[in-house]
């Protein structure tokens, strides 16, 4: 899943345990199901930081010659 893909999601399970109608195994199950999401969009969130900051640190060394 894409990054907007799960923010995506994430959003759609929040609004589920927000309705308190939704059962108590559905909401452990998309509780579990999100801090899954969650984990994951951080790990994307973490490469892509590391990503701009090699960039640039590389931009600067270039305009620093």
């Amino acid at each position: 899943m894409t990054y907007e893909d799960q923010t995506k999601r994430l959003d759609e399970i929040l609004q589920s345990l927000s309705n308190n109608s939704t059962p108590l195994d559905e909401a452990i199950k998309l509780f579990e199901e999100g801090k899954e999401i969650c984990s994951n969009l951080d790990k994307i969130l973490n490469e892509v930081q590391a990503k701009i900051t090699t960039i640039t640190e590389d931009g600067s060394e270039k305009e620093a010659k």
